[in-house]
């Protein structure tokens, strides 16, 4: 898993947002139980962030803070939320 989510990390580092965000979405699902679903997450809510409108990437950072608001990624995404409602 750890493997995926750094192959996902370059993905997105070299700007193939699209392509992360839809292979993120197949990890995410077969790996449900995984404590690196938040990382996953966060890494989607970037690469949407990147190539869709700021409402597209409001609302994955919003699922990424509600979601999981108890972990590092979770609070991180809230403190976006909170900027990009500024």
């Amino acid at each position: 898993v750890e493997n995926s989510y750094k192959e996902m990390y370059y993905l997105y580092k070299e700007n193939k947002f699209e392509e992360a965000v839809a292979k993120i979405d197949e990890i995410v699902a077969a790996i449900p139980e995984s404590k690196f679903i938040p990382k996953f997450e966060l890494l989607k809510a970037y690469a949407i962030g990147k190539y869709k409108d700021k409402t597209a990437y409001k609302e994955a950072m919003e699922y990424v803070a509600v979601s999981f608001g108890n972990t590092e990624e979770g609070k991180k995404a809230k403190e976006i939320v909170e900027q990009l409602n500024k």
